[in-house]
């Protein structure tokens, strides 16, 4: 039970240890900066490893795109050695794949509008794990942004290159933001948000009782249900048996979790993005697929699955469908971002909605990029609702059917909103004619990034009811009680 003072939460945590001093820290690193890199020369004396990190400028890590140009070893007899040829112990990065000879994005290596001959592309936050030749002296190389970050407009990429000979520990932002913050223990998680003095937070759950949610709902009785994903993009298959469909709950109703149940695992769920409760049926929003995991005998485990709608595409990808929400009218509201590509029912059919309109935005215009939808509790009288965001988490639908949502994902541009989703509505990512990006000179072009960014002097395009600027929101409910304060009423 709520009372008007708590408020429940859920966090992934991970254990802190203290770092050392860098051998060398870089001044922060902008578009403003000369060549837009740093020299690096570093005495390696003595040193048996070498730990190259990458961490954001204190803005959080959107477009923090970064490369360790030219890196090479300078040995005992004087010969250098490229870093390039020697395989690293381990890497990490916050966004894309660190990567010999390529950006973390899979591109060439780029800077200041020139190539880079060799070097390591990553992201913040970052840290790459070497273990030395002997006789190692020096390690040079330069600390480059890539124009991957720095070209998706104006003022992104911002990053502190470091360098260490022991391990550094959890990488933190210039000013904690943006990475895997320091005192991650569970004790300290409360410490990191900002309350509403008419509030507390109380922690509910933590490792080791769970992992990486992506997802939670909440059912009748008070449990709180989590898609616990550890197999996503670069760390697919790391958990061998599949990800989980995880059951908390507070037995002693003290206000923390003290039972987890394992409610279904498998590579069916790996990566899901999307969960809704209602009664014994749980509606999975996974991969390309949705479907229906069913408890029958009420065991606190699925018993049979039923699959509603596949071929969605975005498998692996935060764009993609998102989870169902139950709307006052009975119906299920949902909604997926730009890398779903279509609908189709269970026997992979291309669903036409009830007003004729084909549930797809390939070469469909105007219907195009993400998307919201509604049908009836068995996936039928599909209607296709709005369309034309980017990245668009969690319609939220309150009493009178009034749905909104946030369209997230800027990549750096400020341009982060929240909607009020009008029925019918063209959200104006793409042009509505054309299909062409906000980039694209055209007629009306606004003047700010932001503004550009979703074509607001388009004609028939819904105005944005607010920005946020950066960040990337992705979740929302509707409030309509009366035992929070007054301020978060309605």
């Amino acid at each position: 039970m709520l009372t008007r003072s708590l408020a429940v939460f859920i966090v992934g945590l991970n254990c802190a240890v203290a770092a050392p001093k860098p051998l060398f820290e870089s001044k922060l690193i902008t578009p403003g900066t000369p060549r837009h890199s740093v020299d690096i020369d570093v005495d390696l004396s003595g040193a048996k490893e070498l730990f190259l990190v990458v961490t954001d400028g204190g803005d959080g890590f959107n477009c923090d795109w970064a490369d360790w140009a030219e890196p090479r070893l300078v040995l005992a007899d004087g010969k250098e050695q490229k870093l390039t040829e020697i395989e690293w112990k381990s890497a990490s990065s916050q966004w894309g794949k660190t990567r010999v000879n390529a950006s973390a994005g899979g591109t060439t290596l780029r800077s200041a509008g020139a190539d880079i001959a060799f070097g390591i592309g990553t992201h913040a936050n970052s840290v790459i794990e070497f273990i030395l030749p002997a006789g190692a002296k020096k390690f040079k190389a330069r600390g480059a942004l890539d124009e991957g970050g720095t070209r998706q407009g104006k003022g992104a990429g911002s990053v502190v290159f470091q360098v260490f000979t022991e391990s550094p520990g959890p990488v933190v932002g210039k000013d904690g933001g943006g990475g895997s913050a320091a005192g991650h223990e569970p004790a300290d998680a409360v410490a990191g948000f900002d309350i509403h003095p008419e509030l507390t937070v109380q922690l509910f759950a933590s490792e080791p009782m769970m992992q990486s949610p992506s997802s939670i709902d909440i059912d009748a009785r008070g449990r709180v249900w989590v898609c616990e994903v550890v197999n996503y993009r670069s760390h697919n298959g790391e958990r061998k048996e599949g990800d989980r469909i995880l059951i908390l709950e507070d037995t002693d109703h003290d206000g923390k979790a003290d039972k987890s149940t394992v409610f279904h695992q498998g590579h069916d769920v790996d990566s899901a993005h999307g969960i809704c409760v209602l009664g014994n049926r749980v509606i999975i929003s996974c991969g390309d697929e949705v479907f229906s995991l069913y408890d029958d005998n009420g065991d606190d485990m699925a018993d049979r699955k039923e699959v509603m709608f596949t071929k969605i595409g975005g498998a692996q990808h935060d764009h993609g469908i998102h989870a169902f929400h139950f709307g006052p009218d009975g119906r299920l509201y949902f909604n997926f971002g730009n890398a779903g590509k279509q609908l189709c029912d269970k026997a992979g059919n291309l669903i036409t909605d009830i007003h004729g309109v084909k549930c797809t935005n390939q070469n469909n215009l105007p219907y195009q990029e993400g998307m919201v939808f509604r049908c009836e509790l068995d996936g039928s009288n599909v209607e296709l609702l709005a369309w034309n965001f980017r990245n668009n988490w969690e319609v939220a639908v309150d009493s009178f059917g009034t749905m909104w949502q946030s369209d997230n994902d800027d990549d750096g541009n400020k341009g982060v909103r929240i909607n009020y989703v009008m029925e019918f509505g063209n959200y104006g990512y793409k042009d509505e004619k054309t299909g062409a990006g906000w980039q694209t000179p055209r007629i009306g072009m606004e003047t700010e990034i932001p503004l550009r960014h979703w074509h607001q002097n388009d004609p028939g395009v819904i105005p944005n009811m607010l920005f946020t600027g950066a960040g990337s929101p992705t979740g929302m409910m509707v409030y309509e009680g009366d035992l929070l304060p007054s301020i978060f009423k309605g």
